[in-house]
């Protein structure tokens, strides 16, 4: 019987929780708050991924089962965006990253504008080593991570994504930047899956 590699194979939770826990590890500190001590705003918003339900609270506050509540993180731009860094990753691999550009007022739901871009311009070599140690320890072999960079310099991992479908095309993304994502994604799992498989 033919034998065939389950990518991802390990990676069975992508909770929010387990997330910040193998980041905390990792990096050495944690995008958590307690909202019952935390003084000040906080962003309160479910355990479970993809469920874009975030929202900016007054601490302190009570705790709720099923959420989490991490620091408010200061990604914002210019007087109308903030932008997350999204960055694909195949087996040791970051090729590149995209920048997604959302409405201040609607920051954990719509991407107005996804814009590709080298890694190099957003994160350094120490940073990417560290990404990819966080995925080795998370067991992630193929996905995306979401990734914050506050105002103070310092970088959040804030999601893990195994089932990556990337930008849809439409008003978010030009054409040729989508052509160029997709093929750069072709490409990447090529090299990171099937060549080192053979």
């Amino acid at each position: 019987i033919p034998r065939h590699k389950l990518i991802n194979s390990g990676c069975n939770d992508i909770s929010k929780v387990h997330v910040d826990a193998v980041f905390t590890e990792v990096f050495g500190y944690s995008s958590f708050v307690d909202p019952t001590k935390h003084l000040g705003v906080c962003v309160k918003k479910s355990n479970i991924n993809a469920m874009h339900d975030g929202e900016v609270i007054a601490c302190p506050a009570t705790p709720e089962d099923g959420y989490i509540y991490q620091k408010l993180i200061d990604n914002q731009v210019d007087e109308q965006f903030v932008v997350d860094i999204r960055v694909p990753f195949f087996n040791g691999t970051i090729p590149f990253c995209s920048l997604r550009y959302k409405s201040i007022d609607d920051r954990f739901d719509y991407t107005q504008k996804t814009v590709l871009s080298g890694i190099d311009k957003h994160l350094s070599a120490q940073e990417l080593a560290t990404l990819c140690r966080f995925c080795e320890k998370f067991q992630l072999e193929y996905g995306e991570l979401d990734l914050l960079r506050d105002k103070d310099g310092t970088l959040y991992i804030v999601d893990v994504n195994t089932t990556p479908a990337g930008p849809r095309i439409g008003p978010c993304i030009s054409k040729e930047d989508f052509g160029r994502f997709i093929s750069g994604l072709s490409n990447a799992f090529e090299s990171a899956f099937v060549q080192r498989a053979a």
